[in-house]
């Protein structure tokens, strides 16, 4: 029979009492840094994206250029500004090709279009007007008409929504893309410079943390890198098998633009393939059209299907584990959050397996 002495609770319940207080101070821990993570990526981490891939960036030209240094006795800092001036030449090279591309094509449209109209467009419309100017079409295709309104003007406002977000989000990409190299600019002048001072700014604990973090992310942002360019060999290879069978010209090209731009957020490959099929079914090319929705559905089928289970290779999570939390964290974050779910759940796995080791 347990009894105090000296006015003291046994030890059973102190034990219990303790281990329910670290529990407690656990748990608000893990609630306040979920929230404060919350916060961050829906609020404050869109803003220091620049900043943040500069700092990546010029992460890689540093251990690029410490290796060089290590082999050829290279200078660490003229390294990283040579390779910053062979990434500004090669995509001020793609800047300039992608922009001639996009220019030629939309003259060309432009230019076309005032002749097709007159030649073929305008006959076909004058010819279905006159075949509904009779009552017996009027009476048995009016359903159908209202039906296909509905579908029309639905289809127009989606059309005009993604391109008005397409329209939105150039300026604020091309605005990124400067701002970044603007902070590369920086960082590979100054890296060691910067480097020193956040070691000077921040406690030895906490410097401790963040090499411990970078051994568990460095991976498996590799990993998931990896995970990514499957997933554009997939869409590359279905492009150019369906823009082939449809017998598009330039099909390697515009197979190979598609798949880079599905990489980007907020862009896919449905956002290009879904105004193209409307525009090819407007100028009479129906089975163009039919053909690039087939492309883009295939696409979607594939994605939803393979992209949890490469990422789930990649990362050591089940990939039903995986999708129920990118369909979590997409509701919470938007698109931004599908692509952080595997490095959010993979670090706190990780967490946990050492947690329970000690």
């Amino acid at each position: 029979m347990n009894t105090l002495k000296d006015g003291k609770p046994p030890s059973f319940f102190g034990e219990t009492m303790e281990k329910q207080k670290q529990f407690l101070i656990q748990s608000a821990a893990v609630f306040l840094s979920a929230g404060l993570i919350y916060l961050f990526f829906r609020y404050v981490f869109l803003w220091l994206l620049p900043f943040l891939l500069a700092l990546a960036a010029a992460y890689g030209f540093q251990i690029i250029a410490q290796k060089l240094q290590h082999r050829f006795s290279f200078p660490v800092k003229v390294t990283r500004i040579v390779l910053l001036v062979l990434l500004l030449i090669i995509l001020f090279s793609l800047l300039l090709f992608i922009g001639f591309q996009l220019f030629e094509h939309i003259l060309q449209l432009l230019l076309s279009f005032p002749s097709y109209y007159e030649n073929q467009l305008a006959d076909k419309l004058i010819q279905f007007q006159t075949q509904l100017s009779s009552s017996i079409w009027k009476s048995s295709l009016m359903p159908f008409m209202e039906l296909f309104q509905d579908l029309c003007s639905q289809f127009s406002s989606y059309l005009l929504q993604s391109i008005t977000h397409l329209a939105s989000f150039i300026p604020v990409f091309f605005m990124n893309v400067f701002l970044t190299l603007i902070f590369l600019c920086f960082f590979c002048i100054s890296f060691d410079e910067f480097i020193s001072f956040m070691q000077m700014l921040l406690p030895a604990s906490f410097q401790y943390q963040i090499h411990q973090a970078k051994t568990i992310l460095f991976p498996l942002l590799a990993k998931m890198f990896l995970a990514m360019l499957q997933m554009m060999s997939i869409t590359f290879v279905i492009l150019q098998i369906g823009l082939a069978l449809l017998k598009i010209p330039q099909s390697l090209l515009l197979a190979s633009g598609i798949a880079l731009a599905d990489a980007l957020p907020a862009v896919g490959t449905s956002l290009i393939l879904l105004p193209w099929s409307f525009f090819s079914f407007i100028s009479g090319q129906t089975s163009t059209a039919i053909g690039l929705l087939i492309i883009a559905a295939v696409i979607s089928a594939v994605h939803q299907i393979c992209e949890p289970h490469f990422l789930s290779q990649h990362t050591g999570l089940p990939p039903v584990l995986l999708l129920a939390g990118m369909l979590v964290s997409s509701r919470l974050f938007g698109f931004l959050g599908m692509i952080l779910t595997p490095l959010i759940m993979t670090s706190a796995l990780h967490y946990i397996k050492n947690s329970s080791q000690k």
